[in-house]
Parts: structure tokens; C-alpha cells; sequence
């Protein structure tokens, strides 16, 4: 029988929780399972995924996202037109926006085998050679009909211009480069369906904003081709940063104390030298004024899309001004809690000897983060393939001014952008309204499908992650509450808490991951409805307001329910409560000991933070020495230099952030085994102390600190005593 429900927190009876005390062998053998309520709902979540997955699988073609779509809804460069892979408009002035380019144009399009290469109109151009561009021509109809009645029933464009495809779209390339200017003789000639001329100046900005948005050689393509020449760097950062990280370990294992104290100087040092340059940076730029030397770079001005931003005096100033900040908050922290660091870095020390009982541990995240990649990347392709599940929507284009037409199913005369039924629209009395594609609409029952896949994506990230926590809780909970540390633990000790977690308590992390879904997707519900509110923001700000307020105060409950459910799993590894049962004795344990809490706990987690960011640091500084050694013939080929910047830095980050995770859990169950045998033992025979000689120190330290500070207090009995201290 399972204790505690999924949803039975206030009638939780653990059974007289106080009786549940640890063996000399760790973690309490004699468990059951809980919250199997929340486990078997888990399952059938699970199950209706797969069943949404299978209906995703049926119905979608992702192909319908990637490659463009005619007026028809037809994929360009698939089936029928496996031969036509290439976009064309029909009047590209109707396409000035970059929604309009992947999802729809206003104008007819069809698909094409290649891009126009020269300049035509109907005007003055020949006939035969638009044929290729022309849509929806019964037999004969071409050859039959004058050019200007098929370009005005929008069968034919009224004109083309030389063009190249940009992700399979023909966009027009003059004026774009050097070799490719405007013939503004051969544009004034031109003249749209309804014999209007086309300016210049119409084509120019449509199709410069199009490239500000989509460059012409596209932003995949150079990614790739700078990859081609970085790869190497990238693989050298990182295994930089899993050496940088594991030695990193090690050396807090036999060194913690030296290790925290040098990263914390390197860090004040690094954060005084990055002020400092900003200050010289800012004083360089004002003295240079207009005249600045721009040769001098950190990063290439032809390479980066950032070195505009290293000219930027006012940047500078305010990069100096917070860099000020940040170093005196972090020099006053230092300062008046230097004792409690002192503290905290005796209690990683006693993290460092748990991890080194079993330093295996320190590999096992990442299986919880390969299972994460794995769930993320099932989520991207059903989300994926639920996008073009839809049914094609058609929408109105070019009416008429003097619209006449009936729309048979509102009874009501057509309007522009109306959606329309393609295979009954009809329109004798104005041909150049055309019922074209749009996009490919999902229905309410994908909408319904997307919301299930995203609340899934979040449940499953969340109950991995859970399950990491509490088996690395387990571990390093019975290396806490085993008496002789030196014969007593157990051989296989993340075998065992992996089973004893499998066995009794998958229900608890479904549980605990439930409660942080529904938080999530409340701010994502929040997120949605700010997007849809945007354009009342600006004359509204009691609007803007409140949903800033509801965005932060949920991110803080969230961040709150994240911290108390991962001292539940804490709990339920050691005495194997249920999620209510545990969150309720952590809760407790944590508020009777909030001056503990708040200091100590935040202080490790800023000092483990630090050494993270010293791995960063030092792996960045070694790739930058190795971006700096390319050739500068090979330099001035790369597009993006400060991307792989990013993606080592972010990658990195998360290798270290995998590494010092298992110090952090160890650290966390520490601390509040510790706060549990504090209030359970008073160190007599009788009651004897699971903490070693180091941490009784740090009880008497944490003693003379509070005696100090003047809050010696009172133990729950109304004497004084030790549990308070």
C-alpha cells in the first residue's frame, strides 16, 4: 500500500514520522511506496503522449514547415513538384515582411524549377518565355489567350526580376551587391496586373528588409561553413572544460579550503581587472572622441556583429558602472560574512569526503541529462509534426474596389484577407481576387494536442531531474548516517539508493514534478497572454504592470517550490515518505533553522558558483588564445566569430554546472542531515552524534557565531540547549 495520495497533503499521517530513525547502515530499509496515486496518473500521461505521438506521426509532414508552399498548399520540391523546389511571388511588394515570406504572401505564388535570371514584363516582354511562371493553365489556355487577360486572372506574373532563392524562395538580388546593381531603366517599365507602376523605391525597401532578416547566403550556411573551420576549437574548449571540471573535483578533495579561497580571489581578481578595463575602455573612448583607432579590435569588425558595441562610449559606461557594483556587492559579502564562509567551506569539505566515498557519482548526471536531451528532442519533432497536422488555410488576395462577389457560406460580399474555401471560391465579376494559401492552420484539436506535448515536455524534464536528486540524495545520505564510515558503507551504494528509488518512489517524484508543471505552464499561460496583450501595453501600463508582477511572483514560487522539493527528495531517500509527508518535515526542519538556512546554505552555493565560473573563465581565456592563432587569411572568412564563443561558453557552463551538481546535492543532504541529527542526538552514549569530528566543529563554530551575533535561543522544550544553536 502506498502512503499519501496525489493530491492528499492535508490529510498526510506518516505513521508517527519521529519513529522512523536511520540504521548504522544508512537510508531505513523498511520503506513502502508512495504516492502511487501520482504514479499510476503518471503512467497514463505517459500513454495518452504516446497515443497523441502516434496521431502526430499520421497526420503531420514537417516537410509542410521546412519547404515552401504554393497558392495551393502544395510542397514545392516534393511529389508533383519534386522538380520545382523554388518559391516564386508574383508581386514581391506584397511580401515587405518576413511572416509574410515563410507563411503567406498576399500575391499568388507558384513553385518553379529555377529563379528568374533577367528582367520581364508583360508590357514589353516576350510571351513564351514567362510560360515556366504560370499557374493553373488548362490545356491549350496559354497558347489561346492574350498575356495581359492570363496576368490579370493572376494565372501569369505581370512581371519578374533576376533573382536568387534564399531558404527556397526567389528573392530579387539587385541592388543587394556590388555586382548586382538596380537597372532602374528596366524597373520603371514595369507595371503590376492592374497596370500600376512599380517603384523602385517599394522593391528596394521590401527587399532590404527581407535581407536584414534573412542573409542572402543564408544564417545555417555560414554557421555551418564557420564550423567547418572551428570545430576544432570547440572539441579542444570542450575537453578543456570536463578536465577543467573533474580536476576541479579532485582537487577540492583533497584541498577544499586552498581551492575555495583561490577561486574566490581569482574571482574578485578577475571582476577588479574586467571594472578596470571597462573605466579604461570608457576614458579611451571619450578621449579619442570622433577619431577612435577602429584597426584596434577585440574581435574582428568584419567578423563580429559585435564590434560596433566596442566603440559604444555609453556602453562602456554602463558596463563599468554595473562591473563597480557587482565587485563592491561581492567585496561586502566577503567582508561581513567571512566567517560563515569559513564555515561553509568546512562544510563542503565534508561533501568532498562523501563524494570521494564514491567518486562514480560524479558521471552519474550524465544520464539524467542525455534522458532530458532525448525527451526534448521527442518533444521538438511531435511538436513538429503537430504544426502540420492542420488543415491548409486559403485567404482572399487582390479584391477589386468595388467588390461584388457573395461569400455562400456568410452570405456577406468578400473582403481582402478573408479566409476563403478554395475549391467553391469563385469570382467572375473581379478575376483579380484569388483564393490563395496561407499557411497551415491547426485546429482546436492540435492546439489541444500542443498544450498536452508542451505539459509533457516540462512533467518528464522535471521528473528526471527528480529522480537524479533523490538517488544522489540516497548516496550521499548513507554515507551521513553510517557510524563507522570507514568499514560500514555499502559497496554499491548508487545501485542500491537507483533501486531503492525505482522501487518505492517514483510516485513521490511524479508528484513533486506535478507540482512544478503546473506552476511552469502558469507562467507560460502568462507568457502567452502578454504576447497577445502587447499592443495595449504601451497606453495601458496598469496592464503591463500586473502581468509583470504575476510573471515575477510565479518565478519566485517556482523557484521556492524547486528548492523545497529538492529538500523532500532529501527526506524521502533517507526515511521514504511521501511527498507531502517529506515536504512537510523539510519545510519544518528548514524554518526551525531559517537563520542556518539562509546564510550557510546560500553562502556554498555562491562559493560552488564561483568555481564554476572559474572553469568557464579559464577555458574561455584558452580558447580565445586559440581563435586569436587562425590565420588571418582564414579569419576573414568567418561570419559569425562570436558564436563559438557563445557555445563554449554555454557548453561550458554546462559541464561544469554537471560536475558541481553532485557537490551541491551532496552538500544540500549534508546540511540538512546534519540540521536532523542536531535535533534527534545530543552526542551521549545514548544518542551519539552521526556526524564525524569535522562537523561537530562546525557545530561549535556555528555556536560561537550565534553567541557572538547575540541569538543564542531556546530549544522546543523551553531550556536551553544545543538545538538551537
Amino acid at each position: 500500500m502506498g502512503r499519501g495520495g496525489c493530491g492528499g497533503c492535508a490529510k498526510v499521517n506518516d505513521e508517527d514520522e519521529d519513529d522512523y530513525d536511520p540504521s548504522d547502515s544508512g537510508p531505513i530499509k523498511d520503506r513502502s511506496c508512495t504516492d502511487v496515486v501520482c504514479l499510476l496518473l503518471f503512467i497514463v500521461f505517459i500513454v495518452g503522449w504516446g497515443i497523441i505521438s502516434t496521431y502526430a506521426f499520421i497526420n503531420g509532414n514537417p516537410a509542410q514547415l521546412i519547404y515552401p508552399s504554393d497558392s495551393r498548399g502544395e510542397i514545392c520540391g516534393n511529389a508533383d513538384f519534386a522538380d520545382k523546389p523554388f518559391l516564386l511571388f508574383f508581386d514581391l511588394t506584397r511580401c515587405i515582411k518576413l511572416s509574410a515570406a515563410l507563411s503567406g504572401c498576399a500575391t499568388p505564388q507558384v513553385c518553379v524549377k529555377k529563379c528568374p535570371t533577367d528582367y520581364w514584363s508583360y508590357v514589353t516582354g516576350s510571351k513564351n518565355s514567362i510560360k515556366q511562371f504560370c499557374t493553373r493553365l488548362s490545356p491549350g489556355e496559354f497558347e489561346g489567350t492574350e498575356i495581359k487577360e492570363l496576368v490579370r486572372a493572376r494565372k501569369c506574373p505581370a512581371y519578374v526580376l533576376p533573382s536568387t532563392q534564399v531558404l527556397g524562395r526567389c528573392v530579387p538580388t539587385f541592388g543587394l551587391t556590388r555586382s548586382s546593381p538596380a537597372d532602374v531603366s528596366r524597373i520603371i517599365s514595369l507595371k503590376r496586373h492592374d497596370d500600376t507602376p512599380i517603384e523602385q523605391t517599394d522593391l528596394t525597401e521590401g527587399i532590404e528588409y527581407l535581407m536584414k532578416v534573412i542573409d542572402l547566403r543564408g544564417i545555417g550556411s555560414k554557421l555551418l561553413s564557420d564550423l567547418a573551420i572551428y570545430w576544432w576549437i570547440i572539441l579542444v574548449s570542450l575537453l578543456l572544460a570536463f578536465t577543467l571540471s573533474f580536476g576541479w573535483i579532485v582537487l577540492l578533495r583533497y584541498a577544499a579550503a586552498p581551492m575555495i579561497w583561490l577561486s574566490i580571489f581569482l574571482c574578485v581578481l578577475l571582476l577588479g581587472g574586467a571594472t578596470g578595463f571597462s573605466w579604461f575602455r570608457y576614458m579611451q573612448l571619450v578621449n579619442a572622441g570622433d577619431q577612435a583607432d577602429k584597426d584596434e579590435i577585440f574581435l574582428p569588425p568584419l567578423a563580429s556583429t559585435l564590434s560596433a558595441y566596442y566603440y559604444n562610449k555609453d556602453l562602456w559606461l554602463g558596463i563599468a558602472i554595473v562591473m563597480t557594483i557587482i565587485t563592491a556587492v561581492i567585496l561586502l559579502i566577503l567582508l561581513f560574512l567571512r566567517t560563515r564562509i569559513s564555515i561553509a567551506i568546512e562544510l563542503i569539505e565534508e561533501g568532498s569526503k562523501a563524494v570521494g566515498s564514491t567518486m562514480t557519482i560524479l558521471f552519474f548526471p550524465i544520464g539524467p541529462y542525455l534522458t532530458q536531451g532525448l525527451v526534448i528532442l521527442w518533444f521538438c519533432l511531435v511538436a513538429s509534426f503537430l504544426a502540420s497536422a492542420g488543415e491548409p488555410e486559403y485567404k482572399i488576395v487582390d479584391t477589386c474596389k468595388e467588390m461584388t462577389c457573395i461569400n455562400p457560406e456568410t452570405k456577406e460580399l468578400y473582403h481582402k484577407d478573408e479566409e476563403c474555401n478554395q475549391e467553391s471560391f469563385s469570382c467572375p465579376s473581379c478575376p483579380e481576387a484569388k483564393c490563395v494559401f496561407h499557411k497551415f492552420g491547426p485546429s482546436d484539436l492540435e492546439l489541444t494536442f500542443q498544450f498536452y506535448n508542451l505539459f509533457a515536455l516540462f512533467w518528464i524534464l522535471f521528473f528526471v531531474s527528480a529522480l537524479g536528486e533523490m538517488v544522489m540524495a540516497g548516496v550521499f545520505a548513507g554515507w551521513y548516517w553510517t557510524l563507522d564510515k570507514e568499514h560500514d558503507l555499502p559497496s554499491s551504494p548508487i545501485i542500491s539508493s537507483l533501486y531503492r528509488t525505482l522501487r518505492y518512489h517514483l510516485g513521490t517524484l511524479a508528484f513533486g514534478s506535478l507540482v512544478l508543471t503546473i506552476v511552469r505552464m502558469i507562467r507560460v499561460m502568462i507568457e502567452y497572454v502578454e504576447d497577445k496583450l502587447k499592443q495595449y501595453e504601451q497606453n495601458n501600463p496598469v496592464v503591463k504592470a500586473v502581468l509583470c508582477m504575476c510573471k515575477c511572483c510565479f518565478y519566485c514560487l517556482e523557484s521556492w517550490l524547486k528548492y523545497l522539493n529538492r529538500n523532500a527528495y532529501i527526506i524521502t531517500a533517507v526515511y521514504g515518505n511521501s511527498f507531502c509527508g517529506g515536504a512537510r518535515r523539510a519545510f519544518d526542519l528548514l524554518f526551525r533553522n531559517i537563520a542556518r538556512v539562509v546564510v550557510l546554505d546560500k553562502v556554498t552555493d555562491f562559493i560552488l558558483f564561483i568555481g564554476k565560473l572559474m572553469v568557464v573563465a579559464l577555458v574561455l581565456l584558452a580558447s580565445m588564445a586559440m581563435l586569436r592563432s587562425i590565420p588571418p587569411t582564414l579569419d576573414q572568412d568567418l561570419n559569425y566569430q562570436i558564436v563559438p564563443i557563445f557555445v563554449i561558453i554555454l557548453s561550458t557552463y554546462a559541464i561544469a554546472s554537471s560536475f558541481f551538481s553532485v557537490y551541491s546535492m551532496a552538500v544540500d543532504t549534508i546540511f540538512l542531515s546534519f540540521l536532523e541529527d542536531i535535533e534527534k542526538h545530543d552526542g551521549s552514549p545514548e544518542k551519539p552524534y552521526y556526524m564525524n569530528e569535522d562537523l561537530k566543529a562546525i557545530l561549535g563554530k556555528m555556536s560561537t557565531v550565534k553567541e557572538d551575533e547575540g541569538l543564542e535561543g531556546k530549544d522546543n522544550d523551553g531550556g536551553e540547549g544545543e538545538n538551537n544553536d
